[in-house]
């Protein structure tokens, strides 16, 4: 939401950008803390699918957080409290074939930030909390847009219009 204090001119948010990415391009090497179970579900697809989380099955009860997607696919709304205790914050996708959850590294970097950035954010937090402060916020990314917006429409280079 952006609010305006002002009747004479109303915010136009920016377009939006076409972006063209999947849950795979996040992925870090493989590390198999994170893999949690064997998966003998439907195959995974390969060819890149960007209209959303491409959902393959369920998991146990199939619940939020209980729900396998493809990597190939984009990924999952992150949860702060992790619906389902299997996929924790990250939800649950087919890597190499198990059922693996996101790191907090891999969390940090579908929100936007960079691997260096998320080190230092995981420095400081533990993957739950990772999970619990990224879950249900707003990508970093279109938060930067919005801003960018903010920026062209009411201010010039010196703080005002």
């Amino acid at each position: 939401m952006v609010s305006v204090i002002s009747p004479l001119k109303k915010y136009i948010f920016p377009s939006a950008e076409n972006v063209k990415t999947t849950l795979k391009d996040f992925l870090e090497p493989i590390n198999e803390e994170y893999f949690i179970d064997s998966y003998n579900g439907p195959n995974d697809i390969t060819t890149p699918y960007y209209n959303g989380a491409k959902k393959l099955c369920d998991y146990k009860n199939g619940g939020q957080g209980n729900r396998i997607y493809s990597i190939f696919g984009q990924g999952v709304t992150l949860t702060a409290s992790g619906g389902g205790k299997a996929g924790s914050s990250g939800g649950l996708y087919l890597r190499n074939n198990s059922i693996y959850k996101l790191t907090p590294i891999e969390i940090c970097k579908v929100m936007g930030w960079t691997k260096a950035e998320a080190e230092k954010i995981c420095s400081v937090l533990t993957p739950r909390e990772v999970g619990f402060c990224l879950g249900n916020a707003i990508d970093r990314n279109v938060l930067i847009h919005i801003f960018k917006g903010i920026k062209e429409q009411y201010y010039d280079e010196l703080g005002e219009k």
